[in-house]
């Protein structure tokens, strides 16, 4: 702001409204996009025959921030290619099987699994002698599970036929506190034991 003289003076004295602006927007068209690739891994998928190796692929402007895939146009290059370890020439290994079911429906138990040694061909597998994978580190063959905190609860028989047929007599039946997995427990609330 400059007095009529000539003079810089404070922005207050001028009219703020006749203010010209002091920033403008402005495009220079869009900003450059480039794909950036890492190198592929070394590492193919397979350790014998045909697999998939793979590299990280980004579509970026010239500020280096990320865009959506689709910014860079349709030719994005490849983010797997296949690839060959070579003939699958007796490669042996350990296989498992599923785990089997918990041994217990509540509380510790365990579970078990095959593990078997197979030597892996480009015809197929073969089952091998377990010392065959003597140098390769066993997969655990059982461990311990547990499903969930055994509960306990009061059971009870029918009553018996009463003693008598007339006047007074007894009956009973049989009561048992027994937990989840049907061993006997001390874990029930005794205010709630039936009678017996």
């Amino acid at each position: 702001c400059v007095s009529n003289v000539g003079d810089f003076v404070l922005d207050e004295e001028c009219n703020m409204n006749l203010r010209p602006a002091d920033v403008e927007n402005c495009d220079m068209g869009a900003c450059a996009k480039s794909w950036f690739y890492t190198e592929w891994a070394n590492k193919c998928s397979a350790e014998c025959g045909m697999g998939v190796r793979s590299r990280g692929v980004l579509c970026l402007n010239n500020h280096i921030s990320s865009l959506p895939l689709e910014g860079c146009g349709s030719e994005r290059p490849a983010d797997s290619q296949v690839c060959n370890s070579g003939p699958c020439e007796n490669a042996i290994e350990w296989f498992t099987g599923p785990w089997s079911q918990c041994s217990a429906e509540c509380g510790p138990g365990s579970q078990q699994r095959s593990v078997v040694c197979l030597m892996k061909s480009d015809e197929g597998f073969t089952l091998m002698p377990p010392y065959e994978c003597s140098s390769l580190d066993r997969p655990l063959g059982q461990q311990s599970c547990n499903l969930k905190v055994c509960g306990a609860k009061w059971y009870h028989t029918d009553w018996s036929s009463c003693s008598k047929t007339c006047e007074g007599g007894f009956r009973v039946r049989e009561v048992r506190c027994l937990s989840d997995d049907t061993l006997s427990s001390e874990g029930c609330d005794e205010q709630l034991r039936p009678v017996e």
